[in-house]
């Protein structure tokens, strides 16, 4: 979610700074900060430097301890604050801010301030790189919404000593938790969090069944440097995907080799999750997504319609239902094991085909329809894809983009554009609280 790096050196330029001689690292500096940008940093500029702050918020003036130095701008984390923003709150959680958990960027904020900073990264973005000026909210996945308690996985590392924790931001530093309160469950009441693990082992937490938590299943997906070199082997590799511990609380059985798939309910509907496939780690942030992804495809009976990057099929199954028997939707994705659960998901629905593949120009060509969804990862769809899409025979009618990332939305957005199609209407939807993350939903009407 962050700018690439040179966008970051664009910025600076842009404020006609050059970097003086630099303080060294752990050097403290009083600042004052500008604005937020992508990746959850304020900008700050002193005495012909270019800082990025950690855990700051817009207006205010604060002592910084610097933590990385290149020749274009410098990284720092607040020490203290010496003029505070009026939004500024304690931290719910004791292992947030300064040189703590990495996890959250934006715990020392009111809930409804993060989302006003949201819309302004995004707000950024696209006039900085899209060249778009544009105006929109970023809105919570449901009213009761309140920033905690909401992921459905959580990724610990063992410590040196054995004990499950999270990197610190920027480093390899592992610093001991006893509870995450994003995570969906406390996890001081897990039995895994409690196991003393070798070191360097990556556990990978998963709550599924509904609203109330009724199976955990955790994975070991890496292993240390002395288990790769074959003595004291514990599991297997990350390339080699995971070896699952399933159960329900208390009672964790070990499968050896098995991989076992996780299930979800999104509204009515259900899916097969596999260990390699990805799926929205908020409780409720697939059904709000999908609410709205469905309100902007407007789909009818009978529609074309094409789901690039359709993962599990998320959109793919009530899209196939709505269009019924005389439609046809096809969906897209790279990931073979998630390909394969979309096939699992939507083999009782004859009008919907899942091609494993990467989405290229070549097959862009070989589909006609009136609606494009595209759901790229954080790299973006990129211009050579948009082109394929906008200028074939066939130019689709509408184009809904679902992004997790304001810097490629918005070069995309960019090229969108210049094919002549319009932004009818930009929707953001704060299914990842507490950091700096953002989804946005942006349809495209063919002029």
């Amino acid at each position: 979610m962050r700018l690439p790096s040179k966008n970051l050196r664009k910025l600076s330029k842009d404020h006609n700074t050059t970097l003086e001689k630099p303080l060294g690292i752990d050097n403290e500096v009083l600042l004052h900060l500008e604005k937020i940008v992508n990746g959850g940093a304020c900008i700050s500029h002193n005495d012909g430097n270019v800082y990025f702050v950690n855990h700051g918020l817009p207006g205010e003036t604060v002592k910084a301890k610097i933590t990385s130095v290149n020749k274009h701008f410098r990284r720092a984390e607040v020490v203290e604050i010496v003029d505070r923003n009026p939004h500024r709150v304690a931290p719910p959680c004791q292992f947030a801010g300064s040189f703590g958990c990495g996890g959250c960027d934006f715990q020392h904020a009111e809930l409804s301030y993060q989302r006003k900073m949201k819309e302004e990264v995004v707000k950024q973005c696209l006039n900085f790189i899209g060249d778009l000026d544009v105006e929109f909210k970023v809105k919570p996945p449901f009213a009761d919404d309140n920033g905690l308690r909401w992921r459905n996985r959580i990724r610990l590392i063992a410590d040196k000593n054995g004990s499950l924790g999270m990197r610190r931001r920027h480093s390899h530093d592992v610093i001991p938790i006893t509870d995450c309160l994003i995570s969906r469950a406390n996890l001081e009441c897990l039995p895994p969090v409690k196991k003393n693990w070798p070191s360097g082992s990556e556990i990978e937490l998963i709550f599924t069944e509904g609203n109330e938590i009724t199976n955990v299943a955790y994975r070991l997906l890496t292993k240390t440097q002395k288990q790769r070199s074959g003595k004291n082997k514990v599991g297997i590799s990350r390339k080699d995907q995971a070896l699952p511990i399933d159960g329900a609380y208390g009672s964790y059985n070990v499968f050896n080799g098995e991989r076992r798939p996780s299930f979800f309910q999104v509204g009515n509907y259900h899916y097969r999750v596999s260990p390699a496939s990805f799926f929205q780690v908020h409780k409720d942030g697939a059904r709000a997504l999908l609410e709205i992804v469905l309100q902007e495809v407007a789909p009818e009976e009978g529609d074309e319609i094409a789901d690039l990057y359709c993962g599990v099929g998320l959109f793919t199954v009530p899209l196939a239902g709505i269009i019924g028997k005389t439609g046809t939707i096809t969906g897209v994705e790279n990931n073979y094991q998630a390909a394969e659960d979309a096939k699992y998901n939507l083999r009782e629905l004859p009008q919907a085909k899942i091609r494993h593949s990467g989405v290229t120009k070549e097959l862009i060509t070989t589909l006609n329809p009136r609606t494009v969804l595209l759901d790229p990862p954080r790299s973006g769809a990129g211009v050579e894809i948009i082109s394929a899409i906008c200028q074939g025979n066939h130019r689709p009618e509408k184009i809904v983009y679902v992004s997790c990332d304001p810097a490629t939305l918005a070069r995309d957005v960019k090229a969108l554009i210049s094919f002549d199609y319009k932004l009818s209407n930009l929707i953001g939807l704060d299914i990842f609280p507490m950091t700096s993350h953002v989804e946005t939903i942006a349809t495209f009407i063919k002029k």
